[in-house]
């Protein structure tokens, strides 16, 4: 079923903000679902990676695994909808980001599955490849991130919206650390 950005938002912040413990099953659950939505894409998907927190080795997270597909297309992604529907996702066309596709996975309580799908030369795709990789490169900082994390779940447990605004400083300081890191062989 199609989503309009609003139903998808009401539902997420209908959905109570958990964080877990680093699971390493998130990984088998990426690899599953990952081999799944390839063999729905196959050659419309260019790649399929795993972002987001649960992404990040031993860091607490909430327990949803994020799947960033890339394509050359996303008209042929859009007439995918219905097979993605049969596999259980909600269809959120942008969801309020212009350029991707979102789609959600899971049950009354949770979303266990988020994937975004851009085209491969959106430069969404490089923010979230380069954030995953400088996470699992800088621990500390990874472990920064954890505890703000956690305090927001505390703050903002029924408002997801709340939650995800308020770790937009932290992230834009990551992303500073991330490009000096990335570029320091071009020096």
């Amino acid at each position: 079923m199609k989503l309009s950005v609003e139903a998808l938002q009401a539902i997420h912040n209908n959905r109570k903000t958990h964080i877990s413990e680093y699971d390493p099953k998130w990984i088998a659950q990426f690899t599953n679902e990952a081999a799944l939505l390839k063999r729905l894409f196959g050659k419309v998907a260019s790649n399929i990676h795993h972002i987001g927190s649960s992404s990040i080795p031993d860091i607490k997270a909430k327990p949803v695994i994020d799947i960033l597909i890339t394509t050359q297309d996303l008209r042929k992604v859009d007439t995918l909808d219905e097979e993605m529907e049969s596999l259980g996702y909600l269809v959120g066309g942008e969801f309020g980001l212009s350029g991707r596709r979102f789609y959600c996975k899971g049950d009354d309580a949770h979303c266990h599955v988020h994937v975004h799908i851009y085209e491969a030369n959106h430069p969404s795709v490089g923010k979230y490849l380069l954030f995953r990789d400088y996470m699992i490169n800088h621990p500390n900082d990874a472990k920064a991130y954890e505890l703000l994390k956690t305090d927001l779940a505390k703050k903002y447990p029924n408002n997801r919206t709340k939650y995800t605004e308020s770790k937009s400083i932290f992230i834009a300081e990551i992303f500073t650390k991330a490009n000096t890191w990335v570029n320091k062989d071009d020096i």
